[in-house]
């Protein structure tokens, strides 16, 4: 019995590892237009460890972490998600590319309005992601109100909390999609890492939008 245990232990320690961390990432992505570099100011001050820069971005929600790249991850058989909190004028374009598309403004009730419900959702959608398949999930709240960094403030902390609670062998990135520049190449990128990273994040979000995970 002793022999078995210990076998069972070595068989944990090896999983985290050789296949926990490094292979099964998580992404968490928020299409925010209106995040200037005042409001990022704003956010990285509630955000222990968060980071910012300028990352190359082609035109279209979600750029660079839209259609194409859910497309390639759904392919390698990523869970992958997409959230609205307003309704899409084309609701078969929104979910191109992805497995999955959610829209929260018909949902909205007296607990919450359509991007606080979004935000729920996506955290269940994350609380559920403990095994080993990477997944991508992007949310689009719609345009925050007067107090923007409180209103992303706490959209954020359901999200953070899943991520957190999910086990050792996860990691999970939070990135929020900003404005873009004046010619709309680059789009502002704050990046705020969950669980065991290490050195595995890059610049540019380039281990993100890899080819393959």
């Amino acid at each position: 019995m002793a022999l078995v245990l210990a076998a069972g232990v070595l068989s944990v320690g090896h999983l985290e590892a050789d296949v926990g961390a490094s292979t099964v990432p998580g992404v968490m992505v928020l299409d925010v237009p209106d995040l200037d570099q005042a409001l990022a100011d704003q956010l990285l001050q509630r955000l222990p460890g968060a980071s910012r820069e300028w990352v190359p971005a082609g035109e279209g929600p979600l750029q660079p972490c839209g259609t194409e790249l859910a497309a390639r991850r759904a392919a390698e058989g990523a869970a992958t998600l997409r959230i609205v909190a307003e309704p899409p004028v084309d609701p078969a374009a929104a979910r191109s590319g992805w497995r999955v598309l959610i829209d929260t403004s018909s949902a909205a009730d007296a607990a919450g309005d359509a991007a606080s419900r979004a935000a729920r959702v996506a955290a269940d959608f994350v609380s559920q992601q403990d095994g080993v398949r990477a997944f991508l999930v992007a949310l689009e709240p719609g345009p925050p109100g007067a107090d923007a960094a409180a209103e992303l403030g706490e959209l954020l902390v359901p999200l953070a909390a899943a991520a957190d609670a999910l086990p050792r062998i996860r990691r999970t990135a939070i990135v929020l999609l900003g404005e873009r520049d004046g010619a709309g190449r680059r789009r502002l990128v704050l990046r705020w890492d969950r669980g065991r990273w290490g050195h595995r994040a890059r610049p540019l979000l380039a281990d993100l939008l890899e080819e393959a995970w």
